[in-house]
């Protein structure tokens, strides 16, 4: 598969609908998790969406089995899981794996060799930042949460 941007990915939603990404402005992208030390960075992604979704931000919570605590319930259960402990409107993504040889071919492009940001993804929480024309052009660590002077703003220089 010859990836040319975010634009050739469509993954689907925990609640069984397609999500096509770069929909017109920047894409961020999260690992994230229903649990664990950094959970409390959902409610700094939905912040930041919110705040940035009238300048055409999208916002993408992907969920990963290799970075989850405990096996993952059927898609309807995660939903509820994550929605019930935090109020998220973003789309969260079916459990689609990042790592390893299994590992989803939107992760191959985000980490893969010939990537800007090359390199296997550590921790949920990790994020990565396309823009309006679907080009990876920031990648930021798990421990860095949404509200950081530095990830503001990059999604604020690229949102229009």
């Amino acid at each position: 598969m010859v990836v040319s941007g975010l634009r050739d990915f469509v993954l689907e939603g925990l609640d069984g609908a397609p999500i096509r990404l770069a929909a017109g402005g920047p894409t961020l992208l999260a690992l994230v998790a229903a649990s664990g030390p950094l959970v409390e960075q959902l409610d700094g992604l939905e912040g930041l969406w919110r705040r940035y979704r009238p300048r055409r931000l999208s916002v993408l919570g992907i969920v990963s089995p290799e970075f989850a605590e405990a096996p993952l319930p059927p898609p309807l259960e995660l939903a509820a899981l994550l929605r019930g402990r935090r109020e998220l409107s973003f789309p969260v993504s079916l459990p689609i794996s990042a790592t390893g040889p299994t590992r989803h071919p939107l992760f191959r492009w985000l980490c893969g060799p010939d990537s800007p940001f090359p390199g296997a993804p550590r921790a949920p929480f990790e994020k990565w930042l396309c823009d309006a024309e679907g080009r990876l052009v920031g990648r930021f660590a798990a421990g860095l949460p949404p509200e950081a002077p530095e990830l503001v703003s990059a999604v604020a220089d690229r949102a229009s």
